[in-house]
């Protein structure tokens, strides 16, 4: 959910300004980029402390603090992209790249944690 809360404001934000003609994608990319790194390290580390205190297993708190980590920094790349491509196709983004957006969120987020999830297990 904390992917698709970040992905959605992004996205907000950008198709509001690409429905005004005032959008620079590269410029929109590396700042979102940024801030979905520093939101995704810094959730990733407050999520993994207390999944380790609660589970007290090292494990799961890596498991949980990366995927989260790597969930929150692609979300907003997530969220550019989407819309950019249905702007391309002649289409109004703001209609179809809500309900699209957030699925494409939600299946990238799941096979991240399984992914990572899968890695950790293996390896221990």
């Amino acid at each position: 959910y904390m992917a698709d809360a970040v992905g959605t404001q992004t996205e907000t934000v950008y198709v509001r300004n690409l429905g005004r003609e005032r959008v620079k994608f590269k410029v929109y990319l590396i700042k979102e980029l940024a801030l979905g790194l520093f939101t995704g390290l810094l959730f990733g580390v407050v999520i993994g402390i207390f999944a380790y205190l609660f589970f007290q297993d090292m494990s799961a708190a890596m498991t949980v603090s990366l995927a989260m980590f790597a969930t929150m920094a692609t979300a907003p790349v997530i969220a550019l992209i989407i819309p950019t491509l249905i702007k391309k196709e002649h289409q109004d983004p703001a209609i179809g790249a809500g309900p699209f957006t957030t699925v494409v969120q939600d299946l990238i987020s799941l096979f991240i944690y399984f992914s990572i999830a899968s890695v950790i297990i293996l390896k221990g």
